[in-house]
């Protein structure tokens, strides 16, 4: 039989390369790297989509008196009802009349990266908004318009709509 031959570590002048941990780290910081440059373009692009849509919707210009808010049990007892309802960013907004137009605001505050829904109507009459906190019931009346502004969960709801002028 002949004789074995030695493993490639017991040669004499043989040793493990010390290039194998360096390789290693330097794999780790590309993915490091490349996973941080994913996440700062994702955001510039979110700040970019948030800014357009503002510019888009002209939330800067939805300024108005306030709609006249009314309690669950006007609503009801008045028998105002709803006949079309639409859904933005996890939100239902009903109206019974007119058109509806919806689009993103950027939030105050936050670079660009927040934004809050904005809701045009051309004649909504009565609008019944509702969120996981709560609904909210508006009647602006026939023919007149109004903005729906969701800013943390909560409407608010403006006599304007430049959108519908």
């Amino acid at each position: 039989m002949p004789p074995r031959a030695a493993p490639m570590s017991r040669l004499a002048g043989f040793s493990k390369p010390e290039g194998l941990r360096f390789s290693r780290w330097v794999v780790f910081s590309v993915i490091a790297v490349g996973v941080i440059v994913a996440i700062g373009l994702s955001m510039y692009d979110r700040v970019l989509n948030v800014r357009d849509a503002s510019a888009e919707s002209g939330a800067a210009a939805v300024a108005g008196p306030p709609c006249p808010s009314v309690a669950r049990a006007d609503f009801v007892a008045r028998h105002l009802e709803t006949r079309f309802a639409s859904e933005f960013n996890g939100v239902t907004f009903a109206r019974r009349f007119g058109q509806v137009s919806c689009s993103e605001a950027a939030a105050k505050g936050w670079l660009g990266l927040k934004s809050y829904s904005v809701c045009q109507f051309s004649s909504p009459d009565v609008l019944a908004v509702h969120t996981a906190k709560g609904t909210w019931y508006f009647n602006p009346g026939i023919g007149r318009k109004a903005s729906l502004l969701m800013d943390r969960d909560a409407p608010r709801c403006v006599m304007a709509a430049p959108d519908w002028s």
